[in-house]
Order: structure tokens, then sequence, then C-alpha cells
């Protein structure tokens, strides 16, 4: 099975080789420009930005960058490895060729390999576990070398299974990085080989964290996950992206060794950041100081930072959790990032990126980089190649297979060929969420006892199999297996409001239309920071643009006034609203989600 997550054994994701997105979708056209534009951008920046440099001479020059850079590299690898498993593609061969050369001559004879590390800015190897992020990008490394063997390419396999083995042996009995992601790493390297001490040492990091507290400075041991064990640890905490790359970890940790009170801690956690503290568009971290979670409802929507690696990685938990439990809710949670906060995050011709995600943009207000907008690279660049994995093996996230047949957990045009265990022959939908219908056709062959089922979004409230109502069971819906069957879905505008703690958007509303959050901009509306949307009023439209009656609310030249004291009287006007995904995208200009509610 080629796919970033191969279980053992339970529900079986189905592979890119399996799942096909449709060409000239919204999914698969999203997988074409990650490999005609994303891709070939991402490859030529690691020249410019110095993380090849940094590799071709470990200890000599002094290192450019951050201490992970070498994890951009990494990361772009693994998404050549998916493009290769896709397409069969050799555009990338020379890129692959001479990263294996310049990570051979880098390793170490023990097999370590980290450029900061030996670098004379270092305090030495394995000493500043904290914020040295050797470990992390070991991570890294290890899910490229797992992607390009599953792809067939076995090559990186042979430089990182030596890095591996070294932390195997240095960190036995101690230790925990500043930064998860080895854990989910070492996981998925113990599925490829079978080798148990890989599983082994994944487990030994997980349970250490907070055990005792190893990381403090500056912002706590909470912004590590290391202020409590991870089995005792309630709320989704600290630095948003260490957050859900630990979860991810402890969910591969817990299904591997059938640890069912690590994986509930994971779902408490989940559901901390799910029902508390995630913004509409899926965005995860409301503080930009330290890139974390805020406490409960804390949901600014001009500081939300919701960077796009904490989206991206959301994604990845949620799916190991849909894969653990079989539960819809993570499948929707997938669907909100994947229509809303990550699309955003790239420009339409998938060469530019934005850092933070904020949910409302004043034009006057300070531009630091990590909120001015898409940009081609950052500083610290984690996102433009976190982007291209995740777009590279999209098709992976589809749909799996279980006791009970084939679940498409992301309704999109795709073909599906049926693993053995559940027929022969495939399933094409066509169609698009967006459109509100999908035409589900099985061209296949279903063993007995095998059925179809479909993922329907919570947003679905009436969902129809051929003009009839359906039944829905746990956010399932079974579909006839030697039949053509159409779902039709809603995605008519709808004005959502927020839990009433959420001071900051309290007596707002965000309009939503099917799977897509929509927000109003200054080229389509007059005084966006004034505009206000009159909720009781029809809404017109669809996922791509709406419509409403709204007004420009007075101001006034006085910035506060006496309660009752009027500022004038509000001027009508239309509300144009675009998706989300689209903002700045014909230029930077003032932006919100949520729309302040007025009476006409």
């Amino acid at each position: 099975m080629t796919a970033p997550v191969r279980l053992q054994h339970g529900r079986a994701p189905l592979g890119i080789t399996e799942v096909t997105l449709t060409p000239g979708s919204y999914l698969g056209d999203l997988q074409d420009l990650n490999a005609s534009a994303t891709l070939p951008h991402a490859i030529g920046k690691l020249d410019e930005s110095g993380v090849i440099a940094n590799l071709a001479s470990p200890g000599g020059e002094a290192h450019r960058g951050f201490g992970f850079s070498d994890s951009d590299l990494y990361k772009t690898l693994e998404a050549v490895g998916w493009e290769i498993a896709r397409t069969g593609t050799t555009a990338f061969d020379g890129f692959l060729d001479s990263s294996y050369r310049l990570l051979r001559a880098a390793q170490q004879p023990d097999g370590y390999l980290n450029s900061w590390g030996l670098s004379a800015d270092s305090p030495g190897r394995w000493v500043d576990l904290q914020w040295g992020h050797e470990l992390y990008s070991a991570g890294h490394l290890i899910q490229a070398a797992v992607a390009l063997n599953r792809a067939g390419r076995g090559e990186l396999m042979a430089i990182a299974r030596p890095v591996a083995d070294l932390i195997v042996r240095r960190f036995a009995h101690e230790g925990t990085c500043g930064h998860p992601e080895i854990e989910t790493a070492l996981v998925e390297l113990y599925r490829e080989t079978g080798e148990p001490g890989y599983l082994t040492s994944a487990k030994g990091f997980v349970e250490r964290r907070g055990n005792p507290v190893q990381h403090t400075k500056p912002f706590g041991p909470a912004y590590f996950q290391d202020h409590a064990p991870v089995r005792d640890a309630e709320d989704a905490t600290g630095h948003a992206v260490r957050q859900l790359y630990l979860d991810a970890g402890c969910v591969d940790v817990a299904v591997e060794t059938g640890d069912a009170d690590l994986l509930a801690a994971v779902q408490r956690r989940w559901d901390s950041a799910h029902r508390r503290r995630m913004f509409i568009t899926g965005g995860m971290g409301s503080h930009f100081q330290d890139e974390s979670f805020g406490d409960d409802h804390e949901l600014a929507s001009e500081r939300s930072y919701a960077e796009t690696c904490a989206a991206i990685a959301d994604l990845h938990l949620s799916w190991r959790l849909l894969l653990a439990t079989g539960e819809a809710r993570y499948g929707q949670a997938m669907e909100r990032v994947l229509y809303n906060a990550i699309p955003a995050a790239v420009s339409e011709d998938g060469t530019s990126f934005t850092y933070a995600n904020p949910l409302q943009v004043r034009t006057g207000g300070r531009v630091v980089e990590y909120n001015s907008g898409r940009q081609p690279w950052f500083s610290c660049a984690c996102c433009p190649p976190n982007v291209a994995r995740l777009r590279a093996s999209l098709a992976a996230y589809l749909a799996f297979a279980d006791d009970e047949g084939l679940a498409i957990a992301l309704p999109a045009a795709a073909t599906l060929e049926l693993p053995p265990q559940v027929g022969t022959g495939r399933v094409v939908i066509t169609g698009d969420l967006e459109a509100g219908s999908l035409t589900v056709t099985p061209e296949a062959d279903f063993l007995p006892g095998m059925g179809l089922r479909i993922r329907v979004p919570e947003w679905a409230t009436s969902p129809q199999v051929d003009g009839a109502p359906a039944p829905v069971e746990n956010g399932w819906l079974s579909l006839d297996t030697a039949a053509r069957s159409t779902v039709t879905l809603d995605v008519t505008p709808t004005a959502m409001v927020a839990d009433a703690r959420v001071d900051a958007v309290r007596g707002s509303v965000a309009v939503q239309a099917g799977p897509t959050v929509l927000c109003a901009e200054a080229h389509d509306n007059r005084e966006v920071d004034a505009l206000a949307i009159d909720p009781n009023r029809p809404l017109t439209g669809d996922p791509t643009g709406a419509t409403g009656s709204g007004a420009v609310l007075a101001t006034g030249e006085a910035l506060y006034r006496r309660f009752g004291e009027p500022a004038g009287d509000p001027e009508a006007t239309p509300v144009t609203l675009i998706p989300y995904r689209e903002w700045g995208r014909r230029g930077r200009v003032a932006m919100r989600v949520w729309l302040p509610t007025v009476d006409l």
C-alpha cells in the first residue's frame, strides 16, 4: 500500500496507487498544480535558502537559517516520493540523485546526519534537545525514506535507517525532542520494515514526555507538551504544531500496541482543540508570540495565528483517529481544513504561501513576515514543503477498507480501485462536494457481506439519494453496491454563530456554504472594517460566492461615546462574499470572515 499511513490491521487506507483524483476536480487540480509548480519551486528554494549549502559543508561554513533547515529538504523529498508513486514521473530523478550524494557525504560513520548539529553554531550532537530539532529533522528524513521506498525507490532508506538505528541506541532510556515528529516517523518505519525496535523507541519518546519535565524555557513546559505525561494532559496546549504532531505519534503508538488508554487521551485533547480552540476555518493556534493554542474560546479573528503547518498537522492527526475509530467527525475535521485553512495558504500559481492565516485583516496594521500575505518562501520555511508533501499524497486520504466494506471518508471526484478484501473492480465518483451533488457508480463485484458507505458532512442537514431522503447513521450513508447512486447535499449559504464565550465575534455571523467558509474583501465591499450583515434576510449563492443584505455602520468622529448616544444611521449596502481560501489573490486588502449583524 502506497500511503503515508500503513496500518498492520483494522481499517486499511486506500493508497495513492488505488485512488486517482479526477483531473479538473477541486482536489485533482490541487494535486496537479503541486506537481507542476509547487514542487519545482520548492526544489529551487532549497538552494537559495542555504539548505543545500548547509549539508554540503557540515562543520565548515557558518550554518545558514534555523537549526531545522535540513527538514525542508526532507519534506520536499517526501513530496517527490508521493508524486513518483502517483504518476511514475522521472522528472525529479536528478534532484533525487544529487540529494542522495549530498546526504551520503554528510552522514557520519555512526549514522548521525544533521548539518546544524555538526556546525560551529551547535553546542554539540544531541546536547540541545529542547531547541536543536535533531530528532525532529531525523523524523522528516525517515518519513521521506518511507515515502520513496513505497514508491519503489529505496536509496534514501539506506541513509535513513542508520540514523534511526543510532536514535534507538542513543535514546533507549532517556530524552525527548523539544519538537515532536520522531514518534510518528519511527512507527511508520516499523510498519515499513517490521523492526520492533523502532516501535519500542517511539513508545519510549511518547511515555517520557512530561515524565519528568525536560523542556521549560523560554515559554514553559506546556509550550513543549512537557507539563504532564501524555495520558494525563487533558487539553490541547502550547505550540500548536508540536501538540498535533505529538498526538499523531501517540495515535500511531496506541494503534500498534493496542493501548486504549493512550488513544482515549488523544481523543480528549482532540475534543479540546476542535470544540473550544479551533477557528471556523479549521485553523489552530491563537497566539503569534509562541504559535500556540490559547485558552478555551480565545479565538480573536485579527490576531488568529492559525499556522499553515498546524492545519496540515491537524489533518494528519484526524486521519489517524478516523482510521483508529471509524468515527465520521474526524473526516469532517479533515474536510474543513482541506477546503479552508490549507488552500488559503497557497497562491493560485502554487508558488507563494502564507505562514499565518488570520480571519480578519485591516489595511493599515503592522506587517510582519509571517502575516504579510503569500510569500515565495520564508526564513522559517516549514510550511511550503509541508504543503507540497500533503498535496502530493492527497489521494491517500479519501477512503479506507474495513470489515464492513469500502468507506469514502472525503467525498470527491475520483476513481477508487477496490482492495481485494472488499472485492474486485472500481468505484467511480463524479460531481463535486461544493456543487452539492456526487454520483457514486460501482463498477465492481463486492464480496458477500461487504458494503459501500460515504461520509455525510455535518453541514448537510437533509441529504438525499436519488431524490429521496436518506438515513444517515453516525455520519455515514450506505449506498447500493450494484447500482449508481446520486447523493444530493444542500450547499445554500448559511449564517453561522460562535459560542457566546468567543468574545471576539459575539454578535457576529460567519457565512458557510457547503464545506466552504466565505469572507468579505474590500475588493467587493465598501468599508469592510465597518461592514455588517442582516442574517435574517436571504443569502444567495453557493460555495464559489454569495451575496447578502448589509450595511456600513456609522462610525462618527469619537473613538468612544456614551452608550445610547447615536453615531448615525447605518447605510444599506449589498454584501459580497468569496471563499476564504481565495482572500488576497487580487491584492492584499481589508478582509473579514466574521461580520457584525444589523437589522435592516
